[in-house]
């Protein structure tokens, strides 16, 4: 979050996108890019670039919820 602190807006967008972009995004990382995107909401509201990447992040938590539902109980 110190680079949402230092830098302009945009550049925190581009590296909330980078890590979401990775081939192996892990939970920690879906938390701190959860972080930085509540951050960015407060701090920036109704940015188109902050919206998209809050967008980008529910889309992806969706996605999680779905696959743990299609595995079962048990996983």
């Amino acid at each position: 979050m110190a680079h949402a602190l230092s830098g302009a807006p945009e550049d925190a967008v581009a590296l909330g996108h980078q890590a979401l972009g990775s081939t192996r995004v892990v939970d920690s990382v879906r938390h701190r890019a959860g972080d930085l995107t509540s951050f960015l909401t407060r701090r920036y509201p109704r940015r188109p670039e902050v919206e998209g990447l809050r967008d980008r992040l529910a889309a992806l938590d969706a996605d999680a919820r779905r696959s743990l539902l299609a595995a079962g109980p048990g996983t």
